[in-house]
């Protein structure tokens, strides 16, 4: 977070979300700058910042999502909102921030892709991939999110990474990475996507290992 200079780290935990602020500097840390025993959570937790606040994404239990805001100027461990996902949009793999908005993408059958206020926490806009589960991450750039998907090499959307519009999110168009192969060769899972200099990287498990460099 450049407002503080630290790095924020999400766990979850049987008794409830805890947060730990690090300093990237000289890897000091306190491990509860956030304890929070009312969100009791699964795995599936991903955070991220506007320089003002903290939104966390979690998986609340296993049929349920739920995103949470807390400040940065008082770390207090009382949410300053929090809302659960509709039934459906269950599985929340990543959240980022951009231009007043939270992209959230979530893994369940279907995959989803949400796009969210992030002062209100309501959803704006809504949209389903068509593939299976999405990466744990995903790029987003100027006007773009770009979502790999975690899918066999054998099957057709292997090696397909989709770049997503953050202005309507459900104009959705594929980009084809690679081919589809048989049972131990093709595309495979792409289990990364970055932005980075301009470019955005994308992994893939294929045999060899597969990087990506892919111009927005």
């Amino acid at each position: 977070v450049e407002k503080t200079g630290k790095i924020y780290v999400v766990f979850a935990a049987n008794t409830g979300l805890r947060i730990a602020e690090v300093d990237p500097y000289t890897m000091e840390f306190d491990e509860d700058i956030i304890v929070d025993m009312t969100n009791f959570t699964y795995s599936g937790q991903t955070i991220t910042t506007d320089n003002e606040f903290l939104y966390v994404g979690t998986r609340y239990d296993w049929r349920e999502s739920k995103i949470i805001k807390y400040s940065l100027s008082t770390l207090s461990n009382t949410p300053v909102k929090e809302i659960f996902l509709a039934s459906k949009y269950f599985g929340i793999h990543s959240i980022q921030y951009k231009d007043g908005y939270l992209y959230v993408t979530g893994s369940a059958d279907p995959p989803w892709v949400l796009k969210v206020n992030a002062n209100t926490l309501s959803v704006e806009q809504e949209a389903i991939i068509d593939g299976q589960s999405p990466t744990d991450d995903f790029a987003l750039t100027e006007g773009y999110l770009f979502v790999g998907l975690e899918t066999e090499y054998y099957n057709e959307k292997s090696g397909v990474i989709y770049r997503i519009s953050t202005n309507d999110i459900s104009k959705m168009s594929p980009i084809h990475t690679g081919v589809k192969g048989g049972e131990e060769q093709g595309s495979g899972f792409c289990y990364a996507v970055q932005y980075c200099l301009g470019y955005v990287w994308a992994l893939f498990s294929s045999s060899p290992g597969t990087l990506t460099r892919i111009d927005p």
